[in-house]
C-alpha cells in the first residue's frame, strides 16, 4: 500500500487506528483514519456511531488500469457497529476519494484443522467460513441470498454467489471491482448472480 512523507497525524487522528497499527502506518492508512475523524467531528449522522470504532490498515488493490478499491480492515468485534453505519460511511469516504471503490472487511483468524479427533474447532475458524464471510462483507450493503457449489469430473468445484435481484442496481456497476477483490482476498474466483425470488431459488439472468 502508499508510503509517503506527510506531516505527523494528530493524535486525535490517530484515534481512528488501532494503536497497535499507529506506529509505521501506510500513508493511505492514515488518510482515511483523517477522513473518519473528520466525518466523525461534523457529520452529526455518524458522530456517535464512529466515536467507539477504529479501523486496523487500509489496502490498496488495483482493479485495472482505469480501477482501484481501497479495502479498509476492522476488528471483527465492531462488525455490527460498522455495518449500522457502512453505507453512509462508504459513501462519504468515495466522495473523498474520486474514482475508488471502498470496501470494509472485517479481519477474521483462520484456524488449523485440529491434530487430535477428540479437539474441536467452530466453523467460524475454517477457511470456507472465513471466505465465504469475506465476500458477504465485500458484497455488503448487498444480501447474498444462495451459494451454489458445482463439482467438477476433476474434483474440483466452484461457487456460484447469488445476490437478490432488488440489489442489482446497487451492484451492478461494482461487479468487476466486488469480483477482483473477492478474488485478491480469498482466491477464489465468484461469478456472482441474482434471484429475483430467494424463496423460490429463482435465479434472474446471470450478471456477468
Amino acid at each position: 500500500d502508499e508510503r509517503g512523507s506527510m506531516p505527523v497525524p494528530a493524535k486525535s487522528e490517530l484515534r481512528k487506528l488501532r494503536k497497535s497499527s499507529q506506529k509505521g502506518a501506510s500513508l493511505l492508512s492514515l488518510k482515511v483514519a483523517k477522513h473518519l475523524f473528520e466525518l466523525e467531528s461534523n457529520n452529526t449522522s455518524l458522530k456517535a456511531s464512529l466515536a467507539a470504532l477504529h479501523i486496523n490498515n487500509v489496502k490498496k488493490v488495483n482493479i485495472s488500469t482505469t480501477r482501484r478499491a481501497y479495502v479498509v480492515f476492522y476488528s471483527l468485534r465492531f462488525l455490527r457497529r460498522f455495518r449500522k453505519i457502512q453505507k453512509t460511511l462508504t459513501q462519504e469516504l468515495e466522495k473523498k476519494f474520486p474514482n475508488i471503490h471502498v470496501v470494509f472487511v472485517a479481519q477474521r483468524k483462520i484456524k488449523a484443522p485440529p491434530k487430535s479427533n477428540l479437539a474441536h474447532r467452530a466453523r467460524s475458524f475454517t477457511l470456507t467460513s472465513v471466505h465465504d464471510d469475506i465476500i458477504d462483507d465485500i458484497l455488503f450493503p448487498a444480501e447474498v441470498v444462495a451459494r451454489r457449489v458445482h463439482y467438477n469430473t476433476d474434483g474440483s468445484k466452484n461457487q456460484q454467489v447469488y445476490l437478490d435481484e432488488k440489489h442489482r442496481e446497487l451492484t451492478l456497476a461494482k461487479l468487476p471491482t466486488l469480483q477482483a477483490l473477492a478474488k485478491k482476498l480469498t482466491g477464489r474466483v465468484v461469478p456472482f448472480g441474482y434471484m429475483s425470488q430467494p424463496a423460490l431459488q429463482q435465479v434472474s439472468l446471470k450478471a456477468d
